[in-house]
């Protein structure tokens, strides 16, 4: 972490600094001083954070995600691709079933069943991109929800909804009521 600080650039046209050992007089022309003040704020700075936006988290809980399920995700994204949001292994690999079952210590079946219900939640989309071809099937995160970083490839927007305009529109119309 880092603290934040405010810097204020004194005005010392008119000023003149005596040393009070010395007695010497210091002029302060073509010098600059800056006070620097603590706001009482610090700040963190990593390239490697993952966003979790509050309201859509909130919109999938009322969707009834599980505790495990919500573990489950977090695991899936320890290695997020920038950029495509997909959920890898290593800087080479995508994650499957059997790495995830691997790295969570539970049977491939467990791995595949909690995968089948982020993707019923719209959280976790599997599939091929065109652009990322090479890495074959892979599992991309919904970055309405979850997100490394905020630009992403426009093919990504396409595969999800996002969960708080679709809670609208899924609203009843309330003016029909009276």
């Amino acid at each position: 972490m880092r603290k934040l600080y405010k810097e204020e650039k004194l005005d010392l046209e008119n000023t003149t600094i005596i040393d009070n050992k010395t007695g010497e007089v210091l002029e302060l022309k073509n010098t600059t001083v800056i006070k620097r003040t603590s706001t009482g704020k610090s700040t963190v700075s990593s390239n490697k954070y993952l966003i979790l936006d509050q309201e859509r988290f909130e919109a999938i809980q009322v969707k009834g995600i599980k505790f495990n399920e919500l573990g489950f995700l977090i695991s899936m994204c320890q290695n997020i691709m920038f950029n495509y949001n997909i959920s890898m292994y290593d800087l080479k690999t995508p994650h499957s079933a059997k790495s995830l079952s691997i790295q969570l210590n539970i049977t491939e079946q467990s791995a595949n069943r909690l995968l089948r219900r982020l993707i019923e939640l719209d959280i976790v989309h599997k599939g091929k991109l065109d652009e990322m071809k090479n890495l074959g099937t892979v599992y991309i995160i919904n970055p309405y929800f979850i997100r490394v970083g905020r630009n992403f490839s426009s093919k990504i927007d396409e595969l999800f909804d996002d969960p708080i305009k679709k809670k609208l529109i899924d609203m009843p119309n309330t003016n029909n009521l009276y």
